[in-house]
């Protein structure tokens, strides 16, 4: 029925926000538009139609697609191709059947499950912020709640981006693969240093045990014999040596040589 036809598409960035609830069997959505964003799409919708008209469209349909549309006169003058002439906005704005179209569109509103709402390009999901309270990743992409968990698309956006989010996504995904590679870079710095380390008390506790094994059975005796002569003279230096009589018996003995050394040094003199 429609042999040529131009489609166009209303782009909102949408001021309200939804739920997303894990069923028995699949995920429930929960999100409604807010009274903004239907008066916006409206203008949107609105300026459309003026567009077309203005291009030269023979017929009209929005999204609800149960109604019959708006078609222009048939007395209007065709081109020698057979397409409508196109008009110029005084021309739209002066038409009273084009502006009758657009007030009964205003009024009717954008209804739910009647008027056609489409997602594309989904964002902010899983917002990048700078605790948790705020958001579900952190700066680099992992998330808060579970540690090793990244995600780098068009989810982690603080909110939508009212446009194709491709090129930013290219942008913020190779931002964060260049941060995740060098953490396991460093990861893997760290992991090397601990096995070398791991390696190397193996290494020591073998080489004792070695040590041990091969150490003769007189060395064992004979470093026991040693640690106990050692605590037996201590036990003794203790509890048996006279020191008064080993204190009274040093200075006699020097004050006889000094005494000695003095006579013999005045019998010079």
């Amino acid at each position: 029925k429609i042999r040529h036809g131009a489609p166009l598409i209303c782009i909102q960035r949408d001021n309200g926000e939804g739920k997303i609830l894990l069923g028995e069997e699949e995920l429930k959505i929960d999100y409604k538009i807010s009274k903004a964003d239907r008066e916006s799409l409206m203008e949107s919708m609105k300026g459309c139609v003026k567009l077309l008209i203005a291009s030269g469209a023979n017929e009209i349909r929005t999204s609800r697609m149960n109604t019959g549309g708006f078609k222009l006169s048939n007395d209007n003058k065709k081109n020698s191709n057979g397409t409508t002439p196109t008009k110029t906005r005084d021309e739209i704005e002066n038409d009273p059947k084009i502006q009758q179209y657009l007030a009964d569109l205003e009024r009717r509103g954008l209804e739910d499950h009647k008027d056609l709402f489409m997602c594309a390009h989904q964002m902010g999901s899983c917002r990048m912020a700078l605790t948790p309270e705020k958001g579900v990743v952190d700066e680099n992409g992992e998330t808060w709640e579970c540690d090793d968990l990244f995600v780098f698309d068009t989810s982690i956006f603080p909110t939508a981006s009212g446009s194709n989010p491709m090129l930013t996504c290219f942008a913020i995904s190779r931002m964060l693969s260049i941060r995740l590679w060098m953490r396991f870079q460093n990861d893997e710095n760290k992991l090397t240093q601990n096995a070398q380390l791991a390696r190397a008390m193996t290494t020591l506790r073998v080489s004792r045990l070695r040590i041990r094994q091969k150490t003769p059975m007189w060395h064992k005796v004979g470093d026991w014999f040693f640690f106990g002569l050692m605590v037996t003279l201590i036990i003794y230096f203790n509890f048996f040596w006279d020191y008064d009589s080993f204190n009274e018996a040093q200075p006699s003995s020097s004050s006889s040589v000094l005494d000695n050394k003095n006579s013999g040094l005045a019998s010079e003199l």
